[in-house]
């Protein structure tokens, strides 16, 4: 979550954030107030821990274009079926997502077969589907994708066991002047490399 917030956060809203939590270490300042841009689950939860550390005395205005709320959360109809879409995967090392849902009462939806279906929204037609049989499953994938998504996997895994990093400096309180510096003790030179 945390990351999520730094790596697509606007740099204004980047530095009104650094700003604001440096003042909240002053008894004598004024009440923090802080602005969310979006009210999505990243908007909601940010919303939700920035009250938790700064309690009642924050105040935190959410500021929304669309008409709802939730973002990209929802679903798509595709040929007569609704699909999940959006931010409907949340992974499971992501400790402070994993932890807000369960705090909003959010439940897992293991799907209906539990097949996975990827859909192609440029030439509107399915771009590939599993049988349910793992074997298959793996040919199919090989076929169609060759051997990109294992490479993927392992940089994925790699960049998690970097990542998972976070957590125990946010444990330690370390605080960073730059996202790059927070970056970089997260995973180094592999994660801050341009």
């Amino acid at each position: 979550f945390f990351l999520t917030v730094w790596m697509t956060a606007p740099p204004f809203l980047i530095l009104l954030v650094i700003f604001t939590l440096t003042r909240a270490n002053d008894d004598n300042l004024p009440s923090p107030r802080i602005a969310i841009i979006g009210s999505g689950i990243g908007g909601t939860a940010a919303s939700y821990y920035i009250r938790e550390k700064f309690g009642e005395e924050a105040i935190i205005d959410v500021y929304e274009k669309e008409e709802r709320t939730c973002g990209r959360l929802g679903f798509a109809n595709v040929g007569g079926r609704l699909y999940n879409s959006g931010g409907c995967v949340i992974h499971p090392r992501n400790q402070h997502m994993v932890n807000f849902t369960r705090i909003a009462g959010m439940t897992k939806d293991d799907g209906d077969d539990g097949l996975m279906y990827l859909y192609d929204q440029v030439n509107k037609d399915w771009a590939m589907w599993t049988t349910g049989y793992s074997f298959i499953d793996l040919l199919l994938m090989i076929w169609k994708y060759g051997l990109s998504p294992f490479i993927l996997g392992n940089t994925v895994d790699r960049f998690l066991a970097s990542f998972d990093r976070i957590y125990d400096l946010q444990e330690k309180g370390e605080a960073f002047d730059t996202v790059e510096d927070m970056m970089f003790a997260m995973g180094g030179q592999e994660f801050t490399r341009t």
